[in-house]
């Protein structure tokens, strides 16, 4: 789309970015980026009883869901785990066999 605004054909062999440049369109997915960042940086700072900030950490309504789904959000859950300091239980075998990050036979 770009290269017929400037006339190019493929024979031409010029990058997409020095295409842009010339034409000074902007590249789609690297705008919406930079937006959803400036955007979380502004909801980072808002006050929790504000819409956005309520919003994001909404789980849902009465925190029903489809059958076979958990009932909680997975991120409630892990920030709950970390809360917890719990481990899973192949962490606490790969432990016990001396196998795992932080061994009990180091220690």
């Amino acid at each position: 789309m770009e290269s017929s605004i400037l006339n190019l054909k493929r024979i031409n062999k010029l990058r997409n970015s020095d295409i842009r440049r010339r034409t000074k369109i902007i590249d789609d997915l690297n705008h919406c980026k930079k937006l959803k960042w400036k955007w979380s940086g502004h909801v980072a700072h808002m006050s929790t009883d504000r819409w956005p900030n309520i919003l994001t950490h909404w789980a849902g309504p009465n925190r029903k869901r489809k059958q076979g789904r958990p009932p909680g959000s997975i991120t409630s859950k892990r920030q709950q785990e970390i809360r917890l300091g719990s481990k899973s239980q192949r962490q606490k075998t790969l432990e016990q066999n001396g196998g795992g990050l932080y061994s009990i036979k180091d220690a």
